[in-house]
This record gives structure tokens, sequence and C-alpha cells, in this order.
């Protein structure tokens, strides 16, 4: 699920009307509140945030 998300992520900005953006929006929600119904390890929304502590930190580094 996440090659999913990372995918969604990655093209989302590339979609310049709304109802594209909402329906990317909806499935990242959808496989989200899928995945928190199951209790298997860390779920997509850890692994979400976890991506984007690692992406911040990344950004905060670089030099201006």
């Amino acid at each position: 699920m996440l090659d999913v998300f990372e995918l969604l992520i990655q093209t989302y900005p590339r979609y310049a009307d709304s109802a594209s953006r909402e329906a990317v929006q909806a499935v990242v929600m959808n496989l989200t509140q899928c995945d928190e119904r199951n209790e298997r390890g860390r779920g997509v929304a850890e692994q979400v945030l976890g991506r984007l502590a690692n992406e911040v930190s990344r950004i905060a580094k670089c030099p201006k």
C-alpha cells in the first residue's frame, strides 16, 4: 500500500483539475482508513508520517 501512496503523492502535483486531486485525496484516505483496521505492524499512516519526518529533516539540513 505504501508504494501506491508514493505513486499518488508523486503524481498529485501534475493534476490541474480539482476533481482529479480530490480523487487522489480520497484514495489516500481510504488506504489509511483500511490500514488502520489492520493491526499488523506499522500502518500506512505511521509509515507516511515517518517518511514525511525524514523529508522535512533532509530539507531542513540543506544550505540556503
